[in-house]
């Protein structure tokens, strides 16, 4: 019997999670009965752009997904992007710069400092 269970906050280590898109697939079926879920990368849509998981992927009812990092008045702001056109993000991503996860750059350089 499929899961009900949605994770719609998932990451790989195409930003800072740990698995890989296939590995991260395999535990969510096999270790969580987890069918349904959005991986949204930081800045990032190479998930959805692999070949591999791709076809993994049709095994689960997923949602096009993405964390954009963004700022206002230097603090970071990070804004869940659901349904997402993949390509037009990652034409976006990639005209802006985005190279490397911004998130820790921003976090580096905007953390307050200790009292």
């Amino acid at each position: 019997m499929m899961s009900n269970t949605c994770d719609m906050h998932i990451h790989t280590n195409n930003s800072d999670g740990n698995l890989s898109g296939d590995e991260l697939l395999d535990y969510a079926k096999k270790h969580k009965n987890l069918h349904k879920l959005v991986v949204t990368d930081h800045d990032c849509v190479d998930f959805y752009l692999d070949q591999k998981v791709m076809a993994l992927l049709k095994d689960f009812d997923y949602i096009t997904g993405c964390e954009f990092v963004c700022a206002y008045e230097d603090v970071p702001i990070e804004i869940l992007g659901y349904g997402i056109d993949v390509k037009k993000t990652k034409e976006y991503l990639d005209k802006h710069g985005v190279t490397e996860n911004r998130i820790e750059r921003y976090r580096s350089d905007n953390v307050p400092k200790a009292f």
